[in-house]
């Protein structure tokens, strides 16, 4: 399934957008500040019901108006529409019927964003590793997502009986279910773990031809304890630091070469182009084990200038091999070689916020 067509109303400078897409690739172009981003943004909020660039909704609704509108319509006929004003709850509907949770959207619409703050990931914490594996999981084990909930949920009562200083006996009473939890997390992680480090390791000898790439998983246990025993070793810790130390929540994935992390022995470029290969193996996998007929949705936003041409190829052919829907948005047409976008692609102008089909 694919995104047919998209409509917009006041998000932002798009005040009246109306686009339809090709199946495979989609490029815009236009000068920063046109509202490129503003177009990717929306596309997003459609799969995950918030903006990738703050966390208040409001912000995106066009100046002096009362509410933002988004619609989208799939190949298939499943519709997707959301409505947000700046006083009430959005209102979100799938083919016209309020979902269950917003988890149904991303399941229609898989997507993963590709911009500047992606690059970050090898230098930041350990969260947005964890989500590069996560992401998968969530897509095609369809109990993971519940299971996550569960876990946040009694993380977050413990955390606050920590923080309140609560007896033992009211901190620890959340230990059954939250190792329970952990321990399905981590059985679906390592489930798929070898598959995801074997693209990986495949996909990152094609964009770093001559580098040896090590990627190992860290539960988030203590070392040498499961879950249980490390929420036990650590009670008087986490009294002491008002939160629940290890767990599921602290996994992390180690990216190594023989020299050392990544984070500290690779050039920003090399780092670029080894996300790059990362983000490709999660795509595989996802076309490989989803049960769904879905397709990855692929928004790469003005990272193309940033790339070198050898890399960028590699990408597109990449992308073109998994069969994912993708919108590329970069700066100038000549950015990226139209030949390299395969049969046919739509490409659009977008200027003060108005989007062109050129």
């Amino acid at each position: 399934m694919t995104l047919k067509r998209l409509t917009i109303n006041h998000f932002r400078n798009l005040t009246h957008v109306s686009l339809n897409f090709c199946p495979n690739f989609n490029l815009f172009y236009g000068d920063n500040g046109s509202g490129k981003t503003s177009l990717f943004e929306a596309i997003y909020y459609l799969s995950t019901s918030r903006s990738f660039r703050n966390h208040i909704n409001q912000r995106v609704i066009a100046f002096d108006q009362p509410a933002f509108t988004l619609f989208a319509e799939c190949d298939d006929s499943t519709t997707l529409g959301i409505q947000k004003s700046l006083t009430e709850p959005a209102v979100i509907k799938l083919s016209g019927e309020k979902p269950d949770s917003v988890s149904q959207l991303a399941r229609v619409l898989p997507m993963v964003l590709l911009n500047y703050d992606s690059f970050d990931v090898f230098m930041g914490g350990s969260q947005k590793r964890r989500h590069l594996l996560d992401w998968l999981l969530f897509h095609v084990e369809p109990q993971f997502f519940a299971y996550w909930s569960r876990y946040q949920k009694a993380l977050k009562q413990r955390n606050k009986a920590l923080k309140m200083r609560l007896s033992e006996d009211q901190v620890t009473a959340w230990d059954d279910e939250l190792v329970a939890m952990a321990e399905n997390i981590d059985h679906f992680r390592q489930k798929y773990w070898d598959g995801f480090v074997s693209e990986i390791t495949r996909l990152a000898s094609a964009f770093l031809p001559g580098l040896s790439i090590v990627v190992t998983y860290k539960s988030g246990a203590k070392a040498g304890c499961d879950f249980k025993n490390s929420l036990a070793m650590s009670l008087a810790e986490d009294y002491q630091r008002g939160f629940t130390y290890y767990g599921a929540h602290r996994a992390d994935l180690l990216f190594k070469t023989e020299n050392g992390l990544v984070k500290d022995v690779f050039s920003r470029g090399q780092q670029k182009a080894l996300l790059l290969a990362v983000s490709l193996a999660q795509f595989a996998m996802y076309s490989a084990e989803a049960r769904s007929q879905n397709r990855p949705l692929v928004l790469v936003d003005d990272i193309a200038a940033e790339l070198d041409q050898a890399v960028l190829r590699r990408m597109l052919s990449c992308l073109r091999a998994i069969n994912a829907q993708v919108f590329i948005s970069v700066i100038e047409q000549g950015d990226v070689e139209l030949e390299l976008l395969g049969k046919m692609p739509a490409v659009f102008h977008v200027e003060r916020g108005e989007v062109k089909s050129v």
